[in-house]
């Protein structure tokens, strides 16, 4: 924890992708909890937000806090993750059917930094596969070196 310790003064975001499954009306659902350190607040971005599901979330956006503030404990002044508000933006978009809530998250997480709009014009297999693009291009993925032997091959004419 040394690591992160030593960087949080610097953070303008702080991103906790969650999960929240097996917890009985929430199913299986992908949301993401964004830490601002300078203003001391956590927002839950939420693609399929619902009045009842707010309250469980909120307590796990503390429980995450609370986990936060045990970690760096003594170790940085004046940040005390408990006392962070916890919002709902209004602006969060909300995703268009009932199984892309991973790759808001995912998104979210990309664009933040860039400040784009992404979800205008928003199409599912054009997400997905731009995703699972990049994670095939990096070169650290295991399979990147495999990847671009097959489209060498493919695109030059290769294979039968």
């Amino acid at each position: 924890m040394v690591r992160f310790d030593r960087w949080l003064d610097s953070c303008n975001l702080i991103f906790v992708p969650i999960h929240s499954g097996n917890l009985g009306e929430l199913g299986g659902h992908w949301w993401l909890l964004v830490i601002d350190p300078r203003r001391q607040v956590a927002e839950i971005w939420d693609s399929a937000p619902s009045t009842s599901s707010l309250p469980v979330r909120t307590r796990m956006a503390y429980n995450v806090l609370s986990h936060l503030q045990e970690t760096v404990s003594g170790t940085l002044p004046g940040h005390d993750f408990q006392q962070y508000r916890t919002v709902t933006p209004a602006n969060v978009p909300i995703q268009p059917n009932g199984f892309d809530c991973a790759i808001f998250v995912i998104q979210h997480m990309h664009m933040q930094y860039y400040g784009t709009r992404w979800w205008i014009d928003y199409h599912s297999d054009e997400q997905r596969s731009g995703i699972l693009l990049q994670c095939m291009k990096s070169p650290a993925s295991d399979i990147h070196d495999e990847v671009r032997r097959r489209a060498d091959d493919y695109y030059f004419g290769r294979l039968c």
